[in-house]
C-alpha cells in the first residue's frame, strides 16, 4: 500500500514536471517571438531616425545657404541704396550750380 502511494506520488510528480516543463518552452517561445517583433520595430525606428537626422542635417545646411544668400542680398540691397542716393545729392547739385 505504501509503495503503491509513492508510485502515485511519484507519477503525479512527473505529470507536474511535463505540464510545467511545457508551459516554460511556450513561454520562451512567446517572448522569443516579441523579441523578434521589438527587434523588427527597433530596426525600423532606427532606419527612420536616421533618415530624420539626414534631413535635419540638409535643412540646416539648406538653411545656412539660405541665410548667406538673404545677407548677400541685402548688401546688395544697401549698396544700391548708397548709390542711388549718391547719385540723388548729385543731380541735386549739378542742379543748383
Amino acid at each position: 500500500m505504501r509503495q503503491m502511494k509513492i508510485a502515485v506520488l511519484i507519477a503525479a510528480l512527473g505529470m507536474t514536471a511535463c505540464v510545467s516543463k511545457s508551459k516554460h518552452e511556450e513561454a520562451v517561445k512567446s517572448l522569443n517571438e516579441e523579441i523578434a517583433r521589438e527587434k523588427g520595430q527597433v530596426e525600423v525606428l532606427s532606419a527612420e531616425r536616421a533618415k530624420l537626422e539626414n534631413n535635419l542635417i540638409a535643412t540646416a545646411k539648406d538653411r545656412g545657404q539660405l541665410k548667406a544668400a538673404l545677407d548677400e542680398m541685402k548688401t546688395a540691397r544697401d549698396e544700391m541704396r548708397q548709390r542711388q542716393e549718391e547719385q540723388a545729392r548729385q543731380l541735386r547739385g549739378e542742379g543748383l550750380g
